[in-house]
């Protein structure tokens, strides 16, 4: 974080989440995070059917979150690319069923 810097991640991470809530716009997906840049933080949180199935599938596929009040928590950081944001909206599209639709 020294040598990024806390204010590159912050835009980083803004832009993943960006990039993020878009493919879960493209899903229908209920998003319970804050869609406005200045009332959400580094988090992004999508309503589940079956949160621990969703966790468990997306961990088969290499694919690290977690779950929150049935909730998938997705936590993008500074070491994370595009490339990981499309391999978490890959397994969503491939668990489309797990996803509570908006």
């Amino acid at each position: 974080m020294l040598d990024t810097g806390v204010e590159e991640t912050r835009a980083h991470v803004q832009e993943l989440n960006h990039r993020l809530l878009e493919g879960l716009e493209e899903l229908s997906a209920l998003v319970v995070t804050p869609r406005k840049r200045d009332r959400r933080g580094a988090l992004v949180c999508v309503k589940a059917t079956d949160v621990d199935a969703l966790v468990a599938a997306l961990r088969r596929d290499g694919i690290v979150t977690s779950s929150r009040d049935d909730n998938l928590r997705i936590s993008a950081h500074c070491y994370n690319g595009v490339e990981d944001i499309d391999a978490v909206l890959d397994g969503l599209r491939r668990n489309r069923s797990l996803l509570a639709r908006a």
